[in-house]
């Protein structure tokens, strides 16, 4: 898959929280409320600044407003406090990022 399509229906991260951020050598993984999870192996930015995997740990306890993607394949979480977290597909060649939510898988 080449980056997140537009269509894709990301409604259920609506009012999850942030509870836990995992941060390996390689991977990083966002754990929410209900069960979602996100799993990262690429680039991370916060309010269209570059930024590191421990930079989310400030939103840790923070509730999403709303997820979509945009138009580069992009995953943008965006927080209450109006903060957006955005995951890159930057690595056409190999996985960048994939989301868990129950029965729904998505790997981009």
């Amino acid at each position: 898959m080449y980056g997140l399509p537009l269509s894709t229906d990301l409604s259920f991260f609506c009012d999850t929280t942030l509870l836990q951020v995992c941060v390996g050598e390689f991977q990083t993984l966002l754990n929410f409320t209900r069960s979602i999870s996100v799993t990262i192996e690429s680039k991370i930015r916060i309010d269209n600044t570059d930024a590191t995997p421990p930079d989310l740990c400030c939103f840790l306890g923070s509730v999403v407003r709303s997820a979509s993607a945009d138009e580069a394949g992009s995953l943008n979480l965006t927080f209450h406090a109006g903060r957006v977290v955005s995951i890159t597909d930057s690595n056409q060649d190999f996985e960048s990022f994939q989301i868990s939510a129950g029965d729904v898988e998505i790997i981009v």
